[in-house]
């Protein structure tokens, strides 16, 4: 996780590393699904953590890279919003489709459904991440 988020900041990049991160997320909810009560399982459940906590390296940035100001303090609000939203909304839907199958296994399915939509939206709706200057202006000679 903290080598991803390296990579990513060395790079300047996040649409893809966002992308792949919550694909990982996803992959790692199937893994966890149908792997259900064995030790494989915890494979899933490890791809699922390094997903969730590489995307909130690659997504909590992004504000800061296309807005500054009012709209700034806005579009980080907006993020912290939604994460909180989807943090009320999960236990819900896993609660109910564990009800409703019997296990976890519908739930960890649904979440995967949910990865897979983040990474589609972050690979069609987060624009390239801009290009930091590498120039560096030499410095003028002063003859004495």
């Amino acid at each position: 996780m903290l080598l991803w988020g390296h990579y990513s900041d060395k790079k300047n990049e996040r649409r893809w590393n966002l992308t792949g991160s919550c694909t990982v997320m996803g992959l790692g909810c199937i893994i966890a699904a149908l792997l259900t009560g064995s030790y494989w399982s915890l494979l899933g459940l490890s791809l699922i953590t390094i997903g969730l906590y590489a995307s909130n390296a690659h997504l909590f940035p992004l504000p800061s890279v296309f807005l500054t100001g009012p709209a700034l303090a806005t579009g980080i609000a907006w993020v912290n919003s939604v994460g909180i939203l989807g943090g009320s909304v999960s236990p819900p839907v896993m609660g109910y489709l564990r009800d409703l199958m019997g296990n976890f296994a519908g739930g960890l399915y649904a979440l995967a459904g949910f990865a897979a939509l983040a990474a589609i939206v972050a690979a069609v709706g987060v624009r390239e991440t801009p290009a930091e200057s590498s120039t560096v202006e030499p410095l003028a000679a002063t003859v004495g």
